[in-house]
C-alpha cells in the first residue's frame, strides 16, 4: 500500500474466536468469522544508496549486498526510534509518549 498522506486507511480484519486444543475425536466447534475493516495509519521510511554499474560489476566483494545490509540496518534503526521515542506527527506514536511512559505491560 502507498500513500501520500498520513490519514488512517481502512484495513480488513477479521473477528473470531481463538485457536485451542482439543481431544482426537471430540466435537471441534465452528467458528463464526466476522469481517469488518479497521483504521490504520500508514508510515513510510525510506532511504536512497547510489552505485554505480561499473562499481558493481568489477568490485571484488559484494557491494549490492553491502548496500542491502547498510540501508536495512538505517532504516531498522528508523523503525525501533519511531517505536520507542515517536512523536505521532509523520511517524507512529511511540511507547515514551504514552501517557504510562512505557511503564505499564501490554
Amino acid at each position: 500500500m502507498r500513500c501520500n498522506s498520513f490519514a488512517p486507511h481502512p484495513a480488513p480484519a477479521a473477528d473470531s474466536r481463538p485457536a485451542a486444543s482439543f481431544a482426537e475425536l471430540a466435537e471441534k466447534p465452528l467458528s463464526d468469522m466476522r469481517f469488518g475493516e479497521v483504521d490504520a495509519n500508514v508510515f513510510t521510511a525510506a532511504g536512497m544508496s547510489v552505485a554505480s554499474n561499473q562499481l558493481l560489476a568489477d568490485s571484488k566483494y559484494s557491494i549490492d549486498q553491502l548496500i542491502f545490509n547498510d540501508l536495512a540496518k538505517r532504516l531498522n534503526t528508523v523503525e525501533e526510534v519511531a517505536i520507542i521515542n515517536g512523536t505521532g506527527i509523520g511517524q507512529p506514536k511511540g511507547i515514551r509518549q504514552h501517557e504510562s511512559g512505557g511503564r505499564e505491560g501490554f
